[in-house]
């Protein structure tokens, strides 16, 4: 797990939200996808 204070303000808070942005959605396109949304 990462620090808050690193996903907050961190050098690689940017990189870090978009990824979890990006994992979330290609979750969420599986799920509807599949037929459970």
């Amino acid at each position: 797990m990462f620090p808050l204070n690193t996903l907050a303000g961190g050098p690689m808070s940017a990189g870090a939200l978009q990824k979890i942005a990006y994992v979330l959605l290609l979750g969420l396109v599986a799920l509807a996808s599949s037929g459970v949304l």
